[in-house]
């Protein structure tokens, strides 16, 4: 059997803060706006030989990083705005904008290679099962496979920018490669009484 799984994701993250009623103002901005995907294929079947039954899998995945470019360098403050900030900025941001995000997309074109793509990952996940028996009650079996998943979104693309301090105080990696986990499988199977089966097994994770 085989298959296709799509999973997409809009993460429109409009959250900013400010505090003092009057200027000079303190303001924080965590907005952004990425929308990764995962695109999945699979096929898997079942062999048997005798009385040896071994189902193999195999699974390919893109990881579509969200889109769009990431700063090379974003702590220097050659290309940071300016300190002071009016109530002007608070619509701004409220509206879902970011500003600091427009500092560094219009450096980008005065200054080329500032903002670097986004990285996308192609991905292989085998995976085997193999079981046969050992005597007439009981069967022995192995089970390996590899798995992806995606880094929590937050480790992608959350960043924490402070006004009035030019300063990022927070950067995630949007090109953290999807962690691999290799496990591993083996155990026995005793049908001791009817149809209760008794069963050991060990397993490994990585």
């Amino acid at each position: 059997k085989g298959g296709i799984e799509y999973n997409y994701i809009d993460l429109n993250h409009i959250f900013w803060e400010k505090w003092n009623q009057s200027g000079p103002y303190n303001v924080y901005e965590f907005n952004y706006h990425r929308w990764p995907s995962q695109t999945g294929f699979y096929l898997q079947d079942q062999i048997t030989y005798n009385q040896v039954v071994a189902n193999i899998g195999l699974r390919a995945d893109y990881y579509y990083g969200g889109g769009g470019k990431w700063p090379s360098d974003p702590y220097s403050k050659a290309y940071l705005p300016i300190d002071t900030v009016g109530t002007w900025l608070f619509d701004y941001l409220a509206s879902g904008k970011s500003y600091i995000w427009d500092v560094w997309n219009q450096y980008d074109k005065d200054h080329p290679g500032f903002l670097q793509p986004v990285k996308n990952y192609w991905t292989l996940s085998p995976r085997i099962g193999v079981s046969f028996p050992v005597t007439t009650n009981s069967k022995f079996y192995f089970n390996y496979g590899q798995f992806r998943s995606n880094p929590p979104y937050y480790t992608m693309y959350q960043f924490r920018y402070r006004y009035t301090k030019n300063g990022v105080y927070d950067m995630s990696n949007p090109n953290l490669e999807p962690p691999r986990t290799i496990q591993y499988e083996l155990g026995i199977a005793y049908n001791f009484y009817d149809s209760y089966i008794l069963t050991v097994s060990g397993y490994s994770t990585d």
